[in-house]
């Protein structure tokens, strides 16, 4: 194993010099941290807390607005493509003939759809709701990486909670942990059925519920696969006990960092695992009211 040596809190005040508009408790949303097994240099993402229901000239924002699909769409930021375009985007009105719709624009927008569309009907077909011609609606958010016109990443986000109106996914949901694991371990995704475990045990260790599942769309075969946990309960140290090497190395590194900035408060997770076989960790941080001294 190579020897560790990257100060997080340096690459992180790095990052949060890098950019334009400060951080404080309204103005983000989440901060994230990736943890990547076999890469040193940990990424932080800046998720901003202002949501646009219009504004933008993107094709897609447009398409979206006309067929009355955008619920919203926020700016990210990362210490990994400093110069890309990233927005991350809520989608409402989510019938099967919007989303058909939907997915006919993205064939068109980038040929990374066509290429990964398959396993994406296998994710949507999760069913989280009783409502008729909604048998797509678990697709509830979607993004994408961009420079100039050229669309690097697309990303698919599928709910993991049964809603009695998809477009009203915090009244009267319901979680349904072990139902939708099993599911998604048995949807013929290889990448969900190895992060089903470790999921499960953070679940049994920490609490929480399964939040979502993701999937990251790249160039040249690229994909990663992500199973998200909301609000387990003594992460840090629950995961020193199930993380091994290098990832539990990055952990304690992680623990120094957070012990620096008590404004930061641990939300969220997920874990993933890429078309390359590169497992990763990311850890989603709310700002508490306390500024940053």
């Amino acid at each position: 194993m190579y020897e560790y040596c990257v100060d997080f809190n340096e690459k992180y005040v790095s990052f949060v010099n890098s950019l334009k508009q400060p951080l404080t408790h309204k103005s983000v949303d989440f901060l994230g941290l990736n943890l990547y097994e076999g890469q040193s240099d940990p990424v932080f993402k800046v998720y901003y807390a202002n949501k646009f229901s219009s504004g933008s000239d993107h094709p897609l924002i447009t398409f979206l607005s006309e067929k009355g699909m955008l619920r919203y769409f926020e700016m990210v930021k990362d210490t990994l493509r400093p110069s890309s375009i990233r927005m991350d985007i809520a989608l409402k009105k989510r019938t099967d003939s919007n989303m058909e719709a939907l997915f006919s624009y993205l064939r068109q927008m980038t040929p990374l759809f066509s290429e990964s569309e398959a396993k994406l009907r296998r994710m949507t077909h999760m069913k989280i709701t009783e409502m008729p011609q909604h048998s797509l609606a678990s697709m509830y958010h979607m993004g994408f990486v961009q420079d100039g016109d050229q669309t690097r990443l697309l990303k698919y986000y599928v709910f993991t909670r049964w809603c009695p109106n998809p477009d009203e996914p915090n009244t009267g949901s319901e979680f349904r942990d072990e139902e939708y694991l099993d599911v998604l371990c048995n949807c013929g995704i290889e990448e969900f059925k190895k992060l089903s475990g470790v999921t499960k045990a953070v679940l049994e260790k920490c609490g929480g519920h399964l939040w979502m599942a993701g999937m990251d769309v790249g160039e040249n075969g690229y994909r990663r696969f992500k199973l998200y946990v909301k609000n387990p309960e003594h992460v840090y140290e629950q995961f020193m006990e199930i993380f091994e090497g290098d990832m539990r190395d990055k952990l304690q590194r992680t623990v120094e960092w957070n012990l620096k900035h008590p404004e930061l408060e641990f939300e969220a997770v997920a874990f993933a695992l890429d078309s390359e076989g590169v497992f990763s960790m990311n850890l989603y941080y709310g700002w508490n009211e306390i500024e940053n001294k």
